[in-house]
Parts: structure tokens; sequence; C-alpha cells
């Protein structure tokens, strides 16, 4: 099933908009031709988005090597583009995996940077993506995470958008 990515975009919670608007913003900066999923990584490592931040303390991989990694794979991006970039098309999987996450593992209506996390670890097409760009989230292990992301996001300020009865 594909679902329309202005739809999947309209169901990233408020952190994670930011962060893709800061990722366009780079990316445009930069004269890079696609906004890329590693723009998008490297906005909410930066920006200390809680869900990453929990996960990334949780499993003990430093948020400063995850942040040299990401931007050296930035940097190696294509360079010269003067027109809009274009999304990459690995938002859509990456997106629709992340709702799906974020409704079934923790009832909620909204993509948060934890499920965006998991989802690049859980779908093998994405997973080579860090493989290239930021091999220290490798260190994460997928199983471990699923199990323990209800509690590890507990009580983060990405928590808002759980479906509640009478809603």
């Amino acid at each position: 099933m594909d679902i329309d990515i202005r739809t999947l975009l309209s169901r990233l919670n408020p952190v994670c908009k930011h962060a893709m608007e800061l990722a366009a913003q780079l990316c445009v900066r930069q004269t890079h031709y696609n906004v890329d999923v590693e723009h998008l990584l490297l906005q909410l490592v930066e920006s200390d988005a809680p869900d990453l931040r929990a996960i990334l303390e949780r499993f003990n991989v430093p948020a400063a090597d995850v942040t040299v990694q990401l931007q050296k794979a930035v940097d190696q991006f294509k360079r010269g583009n003067g027109r809009t970039p274009a999304l990459s098309p690995n938002f859509s999987p990456l997106f629709q995996e992340a709702w799906l996450l974020s409704s079934m593992l923790l009832g909620e209506q909204q993509i948060r940077s934890g499920t965006i996390l998991l989802a690049l670890l859980e779908v093998d097409s994405l997973r080579g993506l860090l493989l290239d760009s930021a091999p220290a989230l490798l260190a994460i292990p997928r199983a471990s995470l699923r199990d323990a992301l209800p509690a590890v996001l507990a009580g983060s300020s990405e928590d808002g958008g759980r479906v509640r009865p009478g809603r």
C-alpha cells in the first residue's frame, strides 16, 4: 500500500516536522539535489530530539559520533542544484513504517523521532542507509529497541499524539 507523501508528512509530530523543515533548508543551503533521510537524521540529532536522545542514551550510542558520521555523509552528497530539491523516495517507506510503528506500538497518531529510528533499523532497504551514513546507530539492536520502545519513550516531550478514550 502506497500512501501519499503529503499525507505522511502531515503525520509528523511537531519535533519531526520542524526537523524536516531544517533538513530541507540544509539541503537548499548546500545545493543538494534531494532532501535525503540523512539530512533529517542529522537535524534530529543536532536538535536533540527527545525520543532520539532517550534511545541513544539507553543504548549507549554517543550522539556526537552519530552527528560526525551523518555530517560526513551529507558532505559527500552531490552539489550544484539551483532549483528546489526533490524529496528522496526513501521517505515514503520510512514514514509509512514509522507511522505504523507509532500506531501499533505506541497507540499514537503521529510519527515520532523514535519510530523513525526504529523504522530505519527494521526495514532492510533503509537499514542499508545507516550502514553507509551512520553505522554507530547499528549498535542499537532492533529487537531490543522494539521491545523497549514504549518504556524508553515514556514521558518524552514528543509524547502527545496518543489515542485516548473520548477523543
